[in-house]
């Protein structure tokens, strides 16, 4: 949803820019399309990074509750190990 109202926002830009803007030649034609296209290509690039950072800070958040949970495992093996080693020469 929020590409969609980047993209209709940049639209909205180059409209009211083509109505001040006088295009007369082939060249000013040219040059405001190809202004154009680098406006969409550059919200797309921003929309793709923020996507990419979205993704990458879940793929993070996923890794250390692993890595904390393997922690807390071995803590919990450690201290059985610990308690039957107690056991064991107690017998």
């Amino acid at each position: 949803m929020k590409t969609f109202i980047s993209y209709t926002s940049n639209l909205k830009k180059l409209q009211v820019k083509s109505r001040n803007t006088l295009i007369s030649t082939d060249n000013q034609l040219s040059d405001f399309v190809v202004n154009s296209e680098a406006a969409f290509s550059r919200e797309h690039t921003q929309w793709t990074a923020r996507k990419m950072t979205n993704c990458l800070k879940t793929q993070l958040f996923v890794l250390v509750c692993v890595f904390s949970f393997q922690f807390e495992i071995k803590q919990e093996n450690g201290k059985l190990k610990q308690m039957l080693q107690h056991h064991n020469k107690k017998h």
